[in-house]
């Protein structure tokens, strides 16, 4: 299974003021706040944590997203603080 480039945003920028991921695919801009995609994670430690509660993940007002590195071919790793 090969990755298809389109499946790739054309831009990805870390925007610290506005505490945002923003990112380009076909010309149109989309923004995702560090708190919303912290709360979103799907690594095993907090799928767990959510079932184990059944609550959503507590995260702080001023989580940063520190830095993004590619994950294999097809994904990416977001490092938190």
């Amino acid at each position: 299974m090969s990755c298809d480039d389109s499946a790739w945003p054309e831009a990805i920028t870390l925007n610290g003021q506005a505490r945002a991921l923003e990112l380009v695919w076909d010309g149109r801009p989309a923004s995702l706040s560090y708190r919303a995609l912290r709360r979103s994670c799907r690594c095993s430690v907090c799928e767990s944590l959510r079932r184990a509660t059944d609550t959503a993940l507590s995260v702080a007002a001023d989580v940063t997203l520190l830095r993004i590195e590619p994950l294999g071919s097809a994904a990416l790793q977001l490092v938190f603080s």
